[in-house]
């Protein structure tokens, strides 16, 4: 493993990590799991993380996920100690490591990271646009939720979601956030064109 150090793209992987990510306790196994048709994503995730960490991570797809990992107790051990990334079960674990808010930027790395895994684009009604972000657990929802405050965003909870409403703040936010996965690119291009 490659010495690392806290920038842009390490926040969005703590994001991707606290989203659909999983350090184990036991095999020291650091993973993240999606969809098998974000195929794009699942290839972004593997060579983010591969450049971040000098590891190599593997990329398996079976019937209907993917999965990126490698097995490293240093690893887990760093993540975990000097970021508090959890291991094994992340619920009432999770937070946003402290490192995140050292620049506006990285709040925007992180939250990119997260979004991307944990979050959803839709349309509501007839052009009434929404971005949410998923998490059932409520102390860190309230988190994600005060990160977004502290870049401007005006945010709506609800019992296991984060929410942005209308057309402005949803183009504010794929403007800064300037999501990854193609999945939300493509929703959001269609969007426009309505």
């Amino acid at each position: 493993m490659k010495s690392f150090k806290a920038d842009s793209k390490l926040c969005e992987i703590f994001g991707i990590l606290n989203g659909d990510g999983h350090v184990s306790k036991t095999t020291h196994e650091i993973s993240v799991v999606g969809n098998k048709l974000e195929r794009d994503y699942a290839l972004y995730v593997k060579d983010v993380f591969q450049k971040m960490f000098g590891l190599d991570f593997k990329l398996y797809f079976n019937s209907n996920s993917f999965k990126v990992r490698v097995y490293s107790k240093e690893l887990a051990a760093k993540l975990n100690k000097k970021y508090n990334i959890p291991l094994g079960n992340k619920m009432g674990q999770l937070n946003i490591p402290p490192i995140v808010y050292t620049k506006k930027k990285w709040i925007f790395s992180y939250i990119r990271g997260l979004f991307d895994t944990d979050g959803c684009f839709h349309i509501r009604r007839k052009k009434d646009a929404l971005v949410s972000i998923t998490s059932a657990d409520p102390r860190y929802l309230m988190e994600i939720s005060e990160a977004l405050i502290s870049c401007g965003f005006n945010v709506s909870r609800g019992q296991q979601k984060v929410m942005l409403y209308g057309r402005d703040s949803v183009s504010k936010f794929f403007r800064k956030i300037r999501p990854a996965n193609s999945k939300h690119l493509k929703k959001y291009e269609e969007y426009l064109k309505l």
